[in-house]
C-alpha cells in the first residue's frame, strides 16, 4: 500500500508554482519509463497504463483540483506532442467545473489547502464509487477528449487512478465510469459553436491497468 501526501496546496495555488508538488509526486512514481495509451472504442473511450502510467495520468487530476483550471495532457503521437504523457492517441483535457461549470451554474468548492491517500490495490474490475457531492462528465471529438468536474469528482478520479496503479492491482484490472452514475446522464450545456448552444452527452469513460 502507497500513502500519497501533499501539504500546503494553498500555495501552490495562489502561485500556480508546482514544482514542490512534482518533486513531492517523483518521490511516490515508479522509476523509469511508462506505459500509458488511449483510444476511442465502441462507443466508449479507453484509457490503459502500467504502474507508473496510472500514477502519471493521477497527478493531473490533482493539479486541476489544486489550481481549479484545466490541464492539456498531450499525446506523443499527435503533431507537437514529443512530451506528452501518453505514448499514443488524443489529446485529454483534464478540467475543474469552476472554469467550466455545468450547466453554467457557478461551483461551490472551496480551495484545496492539502492531499492525502492511502492507495489499495483494485482486485476485481467494476464501477467505482465517487466521493459525495461529485458531478464529473466527459466529452470526445475527432482529435481530443475531456474530463471534467468538481473538487469531489476530480479526487474521485485521483484516488481511482491511484488505487489502479498499486502492484497488487491484476493485469486487465478495469474501472469503468457510466453516466447517470459517475457521470452526468443527459443533456447539459457545454460549449458554443456558430453562435448556437450545443448539448452533448456524457461518453462512458474506462481506465484499465495494464503491466
Amino acid at each position: 500500500m502507497t500513502v500519497y501526501e501533499w501539504a500546503n496546496l494553498r500555495k501552490a495555488a495562489k502561485t500556480g508554482r508546482f514544482g514542490k508538488v512534482w518533486k513531492q509526486f517523483y518521490e511516490y512514481a515508479e522509476p523509469g519509463s511508462y506505459r500509458l495509451t488511449n483510444s476511442f472504442r465502441e462507443s466508449r473511450f479507453e484509457v490503459e497504463g502500467d504502474r507508473g502510467g496510472l500514477q502519471h495520468f493521477a497527478i493531473y487530476f490533482l493539479l486541476a483540483s489544486i489550481q481549479r483550471a484545466h490541464w492539456h495532457l498531450y499525446s506523443r503521437t499527435q503533431p507537437g506532442g514529443e512530451v506528452g504523457p501518453f505514448d499514443s492517441g488524443r489529446e485529454i483535457s483534464i478540467g475543474h467545473s469552476a472554469e467550466q461549470p455545468l450547466d453554467r451554474r457557478p461551483t461551490t468548492d472551496v480551495e484545496l489547502p492539502a492531499f492525502r491517500y492511502d492507495a489499495k490495490p483494485v482486485l476485481a474490475s467494476g464501477e467505482p464509487p465517487m466521493l459525495p457531492n461529485s458531478e464529473s462528465w466527459t466529452s470526445g471529438e475527432e482529435d481530443s477528449f475531456s474530463i471534467n468536474g468538481n473538487t469531489p469528482a476530480l479526487l474521485s478520479f485521483l484516488e481511482h487512478c491511484l488505487d489502479l496503479a498499486e502492484g497488487a492491482t491484476p493485469s486487465g484490472t478495469e474501472l469503468r465510469y457510466v453516466p447517470g452514475k459517475q457521470l452526468v446522464k443527459g443533456n447539459f450545456l457545454l460549449f458554443e459553436r456558430n453562435g448556437e448552444l450545443q448539448e452533448e452527452e456524457s461518453v462512458p469513460l474506462v481506465v484499465r491497468r495494464i503491466r
